[in-house]
Formats: C-alpha cells, structure tokens, sequence
C-alpha cells in the first residue's frame, strides 16, 4: 500500500470492497506476505440459487485478464528490490530496508559433546 501510495502515485483506499467499487477497475491485485504482489485477472460474481430475481453473473476484467499490467509489475519488481536488497536503488532501499528481518535458523545440537 505504501510503495503504490508513495512510489506509483495510486489513490489507495482501505475499506471494504462493493461490487460497484469494480467498475472502470484497470488494474487489480492482492498482496500479502507470501502472496507478494499478485495480480488479479479478473473477478467473476455469481449470485447464489436463492435469489429472487435470476440474475446473470458479473464478470470483471482487469487489463487483458493475463499479464500483469504495469503497475502491477511496478509493484512487483521494487518489493522484490526491497527484499533481496538488489536493484541499485540505495533511496528505495533507505526509505522501506525496515520491512526486511533476516532470520536465521537456530543451530541444532549434534549430540557430539
């Protein structure tokens, strides 16, 4: 959220998501610790059996629905950056370097004393 707010210049908004919110939508993705930045094809709405009225399902489609748009590749490549501490991008680095903890594992005890 804060690299598209900063980096990108995207409006970010936290709230919950109403089908409507998708209309006009370009882009779309979902992030997430092990998710990264993953981008989001496309969005299918289909109403449930009960209904009262036989509604036909909403389908949204984001860029060409297959490749992450460019945004999204942004995104993608400056997290990665920040992560692995590559890019040559020392400010990038400087600015978002505390999202990043090394662990490391803890040693094991062999037996051997």
């Amino acid at each position: 959220i804060e690299l598209a707010q900063n980096e990108c210049g995207c409006t970010v908004l936290e709230k919950p998501l109403h089908i409507s919110d998708l209309h006009g939508v370009v882009e779309a993705f979902c992030c997430g610790t092990g998710a990264s930045i993953t981008p989001v094809g496309s969005v299918n709405v289909h109403h449930g059996e009960n209904e009262v009225d036989e509604k036909e399902p909403l389908n949204f489609v984001f860029g060409d629905g297959t490749n992450a748009g460019l945004v999204n590749k942004r995104l993608y490549q400056m997290l990665l950056d920040i992560q692995m501490g590559n890019g040559g991008n020392d400010a990038l680095h400087k600015k978002y370097g505390k999202w990043v903890h090394i662990v490391k594992p803890i040693e094991e005890d062999d037996g051997s004393e």
